[in-house]
């Protein structure tokens, strides 16, 4: 430990700097972390004193680095949303970098890490795209061996490892989502918050993903033909118990089977409990914490193997001859499109009708934040702009956007949600899955779940196509097709999600009469 002098600072910063350097960080981010680790240093200073003694650690963990501050004195979080110009600076510089920052006190001592990924030759695109490549040529070129060889090959060797790799992954999906989800609810704030604004924002939210997911279902039934195989009558009572199958029997048997429609239940109610508990269980509360972090680490990790994943996936599908049956789907293709344009239009019918604002005001309030999200595919690089256009230019109160925008771009997913369902869709249909009415609801059901769990690291979108495919029958090889798609996708996903959410704010803020109408209004 040492004095918290502006001296120290410097020179912890330039080390800092010098070991960013050597880790091969990219040079832009390194050089935002370093201005957010040098503004958190001055904070402290000014809010504890310079009496106070501080350390930095600097680490290199599974391809991440990460740079640990201990600073001593009272408990402050400097990421707290306190209105200060400090705040609001690093609120910025968080938003602009691909940064994970985590605050914590124990012991008299505040510990603020910040996690960064190492730079790579080849990014998790271009990686996925080169095993996309070659798992499409090695499997055209293995027509030349004997079949019995090509068979062989695909049934000893592709199919087991590739199934190892899903297992792992699964391993570790069950859990991150169940901590993820638990402490998502945790950070919400308090009681009060929760039930003053918290309760019917989340209705909202998930409600809203629910109807638009039903919608987006019945829209892709009459394009898609269901397998002649299974029964598809309407069966009320089954439909009925499918929908209590939501409420788990215990608490360790949906871990044990990888049930996650159970572990999201539970992690609901978890969360719930330990929010209204507060402070009696804040031991266990900084354990999911903790945990959350530790699991977020081992998949950043694992996602190194999601490129080799894609390469198995798409030569066992080569090899085996259904990759011309999955390319003949041009409906697949066409109905993604259409359901990312179908909530987006709703929404700005919706907004325009009850609040009399035309449609083209509507689309350009939105223009710049959609377009955020579709050029980089982060909604983290769209919350500045996101907070500014929410409260400036659609006049939506304070209160609401500081708590809502933030919690709307991690649970409210509804493009996430549509991609789910035409993927779901497409490939049940390729691979002569039955389209039942039980189906059907839990293709609605999982869909909206899963883009509320969806965790925004590498391997996050692998993880969901896993449980996805898993909770419908439909064969795991096509994974790798659809991760090829959500290459394609991933932007466009993450502009709808922005565009809705705006919308979703403005409606919400509207049914509390904290929404300007005015400001709204105006061009």
């Amino acid at each position: 430990m040492i004095q918290l002098t502006n001296q120290n600072i410097n020179r912890s910063i330039d080390e800092v700097e010098t070991f960013l350097t050597e880790s091969r960080s990219e040079s832009g981010k390194a050089i935002k972390l370093r201005l957010m680790l040098e503004e958190v240093l001055l904070n402290y200073q000014e809010r504890l004193g310079k009496g106070r003694e501080f350390s930095i650690q600097k680490k290199k963990l599974l391809g991440r680095i990460q740079v640990i501050l201990s600073v001593t004195g009272e408990g402050f979080d400097p990421f707290s949303g306190d209105g200060s110009e400090e705040f609001h600076l690093l609120r910025k510089l968080h938003a602009d970098v691909d940064l994970v920052t985590d605050w914590s006190y124990q012991n008299g001592v505040n510990r603020v890490s910040f996690s960064l990924n190492r730079q790579q030759k080849f990014s998790s695109t271009q990686k996925t795209l080169i095993a996309l490549f070659l798992g499409i040529v090695l499997g055209s070129v293995s027509y030349e061996l004997p079949e019995a060889e090509r068979l062989s090959l695909l049934e000893n060797y592709i199919g087991p490892t590739l199934n190892t790799i899903l297992n792992i992954i699964t391993a570790v999906a069950v859990p991150m989502v169940f901590f993820s989800l638990t402490w998502g609810v945790c950070t919400i704030g308090d009681v009060n918050t929760l039930s003053r604004i918290g309760k019917r924002m989340i209705g909202r939210f998930m409600l809203s993903q629910l109807l638009l997911a039903a919608i987006a279902a019945a829209v892709c039934v009459p394009f898609f033909h269901s397998s002649s195989t299974g029964s598809s009558s309407f069966q009320p009572a089954e439909i009925y118990a499918l929908l209590l199958s939501i409420i788990p029997d215990n608490l360790v048997t949906p871990f044990a089977t990888g049930n996650t429609v159970h572990v999201i239940t539970l992690a609901v109610v978890a969360g719930s409990v330990l929010l209204m508990m507060g402070e009696r269980v804040s031991s266990l509360t900084l354990f999911v914490e903790h945990m959350n972090n530790a699991l977020f680490y081992l998949m950043s990790g694992i996602s190194a193997l999601i490129p080799f994943m894609v390469f198995l996936g798409l030569f066992k599908i080569t090899a085996s001859g259904q990759l011309s049956v999955v390319l003949q789907s041009w409906k697949m293709l066409l109905t993604i499109l259409v359901l990312f344009i179908l909530p987006m239009l709703i929404y700005t019918i919706i907004v325009a009708v009850r609040k009399r604002v035309s449609v083209i005001k509507l689309i350009r309030k939105a223009a710049s934040v959609f377009l955020i999200g579709l050029m980089t595919a982060s909604s983290s690089a769209a919350l500045a702009e996101n907070l500014e256009r929410c409260e400036h230019s659609y006049g939506i109160d304070e209160k609401i956007v500081r708590f809502g925008v933030p919690l709307g771009q991690t649970i409210f997913m509804p493009g996430a949600a549509m991609f789910f369902i035409s993927i779901s869709f497409g490939m049940a249909e390729n691979c002569a899955i039955a389209i039942t009415p039980n189906w059907l609801v839990l293709v609605t059901l999982t869909s909206v779940l899963l883009a509320v769990a969806l965790p925004p690291i590498p391997g996050g979108m692998t993880m969901c196509f896993t449980i996805l495919f898993g909770q419908l029958n439909i064969p795991f090889e096509s994974i790798g097709i659809a991760l090829a798609l959500n290459i394609v996708f991933e932007y466009a996903v993450t502009g709808v999600n922005l565009f809705c959410l705006q919308m979703e704010l403005t409606e919400l803020a509207g049914s509390l009469g904290m929404l300007d109408l005015n400001t709204l209004r105006k061009s």
